[in-house]
């Protein structure tokens, strides 16, 4: 090796260790176990503000990089938690759920604030607990996942806090790695990158099989809705979504339109109804505060074929939107505050997105734009969904029925049309030239000089 090169070498790896020196490791293995059950890599600040008067009283930060961290947890086949204590009584718990050798995280921090905020906080001495709205679906029970982008979660709290102080945690990580249940020692497995590590899908093999996971988005706007008798999760979505509203608004001349437009937060809680019907099923997501809900009705499709029935798919039916009107949100609106305001779908079934039978789910990466009414329109982006789902599996593989808006329609020409074409174009050129040439000799033939000495009559 040349001497540049163990140079370019070297700077490299000084590079690398310098972005992942600050990375904490944790290994947890029950007591009385000979393997570990939780092993988690992840470079990480906790910042947790104490808020009166919507005023920052005070703040606390926790790094990873210089806390003494106590660990303790808990594993069994389905579930594996790791707590990680700090300073003040601080615990941030990781839940590792394993769902039909899907795993999936979730995670709580829980603090004390008259312990860590001793000066300014006197009143509150039972602990709090704030929770990630958002539940990553992470790979499959023998595969490690690993995010390196930097996350940022705002944390929100499951109860009130009494009294008259609050407190925001938000939480920043990155050089996350992380694998529960089947750790071989204390070695990760094949692992699954995160969205955004520039991967959609990463294929990674197994000792079993090659296998393909799609992870959700980051950040995760998961919705769901599951079946409460069994636990079935029936409905999974996931994508952006935002919402244009048309309002009428408060003039004494002509009748004036505003138009207000709303993004649907990833916090949203997501519920519905496995069997609205038969064939029905329905997803309401929840967001804002009185309630507003947005609720998107699945549809089965039938067809005949000679003189049998067959399931075709299914569809969005319809989607229906609820809001309430407030002065901040609808400036001279013409309607009182605190109106309710339902806006149903006026279009056809055929209008909404439709999955095909013979796909795993529906997908639209690209911005579309589906109308509810003429008052109301919802924008959709890295749009997925399957309903009528009959296992707890809410990640989305297999191969979709893609929108319209994704698909790159080539242009075909026909080898036999192409010739004719070319023919064509040539006859064309030589027409073109042969008049050319016509008009230039007849110009010369009317352009003569008289001979010198005779007169032309």
């Amino acid at each position: 090796m040349s001497f540049r090169a163990s140079i370019t070498s070297l700077l490299l790896w000084m590079i690398y260790m310098a972005q992942t020196s600050h990375s904490a490791h944790f290994i947890y293995t029950p007591e009385g176990k000979r393997s570990p059950c939780i092993m988690l890599d992840a470079k990480f600040t906790l910042k947790i503000n104490a808020v009166r008067n919507k005023h920052i009283v005070t703040t606390d930060i926790i790094h990873s990089d210089n806390q003494t961290i106590n660990l303790s947890g808990s594993c069994d086949e389905s579930r594996a938690v790791l707590n990680l204590g700090f300073r003040g009584g601080v615990m941030w718990s990781f839940i590792f759920r394993n769902t039909k050798n899907i795993v999936s995280l979730s995670r709580l921090i829980e603090f004390t604030p008259n312990k860590i905020f001793a000066k300014y906080v006197t009143n509150i001495p039972d602990p709090v607990t704030f929770d990630d709205p958002a539940t990553t679906v992470l790979s499959r029970s023998n595969e490690s996942y690993e995010c390196v982008s930097m996350q940022s979660t705002d944390y929100f709290p499951i109860k009130s806090v009494p009294g008259d102080t609050t407190f925001t945690i938000h939480a920043e990580i990155s050089h996350f790695r992380a694998q529960a249940f089947e750790l071989k020692h204390d070695k990760y497995s094949p692992l699954v990158i995160c969205y955004n590590d520039g991967n959609k899908t990463t294929t990674t093999t197994t000792t079993t099989k090659a296998s393909t996971i799609t992870p959700p988005l980051v950040p995760s706007y998961v919705f769901h809705a599951r079946n409460p008798a069994d636990s079935v999760l029936c409905i999974a979505m996931t994508g952006r979504l935002s919402i244009d509203i048309r309002y009428r608004l408060h003039t004494t001349d002509d009748v004036k339109m505003g138009n207000v437009t709303f993004t649907v937060p990833r916090d949203a809680k997501s519920y519905g109804n496995c069997s609205l019907s038969g064939e029905t099923q329905n997803l309401i997501l929840e967001f804002f505060k009185p309630s507003w809900t947005l609720e998107l009705v699945f549809h089965k499709n039938f067809g005949t074929l000679g003189q049998t029935q067959r399931r075709l798919g299914y569809d969005i039916k319809s989607i229906n939107l609820v809001y309430v009107i407030n002065p901040e949100m609808f400036p001279n609106s013409i309607l009182p505050n605190d109106t309710k305001v339902r806006q149903q779908s006026t279009q056809e079934e055929w209008y909404y997105p439709h999955k095909l039978v013979d796909k795993g789910f529906y997908s639209c990466i690209s911005k579309v734009d589906w109308k509810i009414n003429k008052n109301a329109n919802l924008t959709t982006s890295e749009f997925k969904f399957k309903a009528f789902n009959n296992d707890a599996v809410w990640y989305f593989e297999g191969n979709p029925t893609t929108c319209g808006a994704d698909k790159k329609i080539p242009i075909k020409v026909n080898p036999i049309i192409g010739v004719i074409i070319i023919i064509a174009f040539l006859v064309i050129i030589g027409i073109i030239f042969v008049v050319i040439m016509l008009c230039k000799k007849r110009k010369r033939r009317r352009h003569y000089k008289p001979i010198k000495g005779r007169k032309i009559y």
